[in-house]
């Protein structure tokens, strides 16, 4: 169960925020990108009290780092 935000809004947010389309689904669509060849895994915060898991601050990390880094061209939608 999570704490503050539905992982569904949590992805919804993160797929606008990387500029990626909700044709067919934010979630499909982040999932073909870390598919494609050359991903690279990004170490995210996390917090987790029992059974319960708190998106809000991966979101707000993923939203910060994200518009920075692809600016900067360090990192790609994949990523």
């Amino acid at each position: 169960e999570t704490i503050d935000i539905a992982i569904g809004n949590c992805l919804d947010r993160f797929a606008r925020v990387i500029g990626l389309s909700n044709d067919p689904s934010p979630g499909f669509n982040i999932e073909q990108e870390a598919k494609k060849e050359g991903a690279r895994f990004i170490e995210l915060p996390y917090v987790v009290k029992g059974m319960d898991v708190s998106f809000s601050g991966i979101l707000t990390h993923v939203e910060q780092e994200a518009k920075k880094n692809l600016i900067k061209g360090t990192v790609t939608k994949a990523d």
